[in-house]
């Protein structure tokens, strides 16, 4: 487990522990490095068949089965109010241009989400970004997608 340390208010510095592999996600247009970094604390998948049953008379009951509806992909974590070491932009900045520059109104298509080994393509439908403490200038975020069936 990585351990997180921090020695002045809105900023962290993590150290990894080896002997743990976490697991990891990306998202399209995020970046690497520092610039993009954030805390996850969590990520939620539901999808859900698209069916119908029909109930007849003498107990009959039809099942029709159509595919995969839309499923909801929901990224939430934590993200900083202090600017970046490298860049003048703070955590709560990035995730506001984020959802600008990616949402489904101003891009019209799909983002790629990569979960583990899994990949998900997914529309980002809406965005939340707040302050949770200003005294330790600690924000938080939540991100959601409607994903497409696989």
């Amino acid at each position: 487990m990585a351990a997180i340390f921090t020695n002045e208010p809105g900023v962290a510095y993590v150290v990894p522990d080896p002997s743990v592999l976490p697991i990891t996600f990306v998202f399209s247009g995020w970046g690497g490095g520092p610039y993009r970094n954030a805390i996850t604390s969590g990520i939620s998948i539901s999808s859900r068949g698209n069916y119908q049953f029909l109930h007849t008379l003498r107990n009959f009951i039809y099942v029709y089965v159509f595919g995969e509806q839309m499923g909801r992909i929901t990224i939430t974590g934590r993200t900083f109010m202090a600017n970046c070491h490298f860049f003048n932009d703070s955590g709560i900045s990035n995730t506001i241009e984020y959802y600008a520059n990616y949402s489904i109104s101003r891009t019209g298509t799909p983002v790629g989400i990569q979960i583990g080994y899994a990949a998900f393509y997914g529309f980002l439908v809406g965005a939340e970004v707040g302050i949770v403490d200003a005294e330790s200038r600690l924000g938080k975020f939540a991100f959601t997608f409607e994903s497409i069936p696989q």
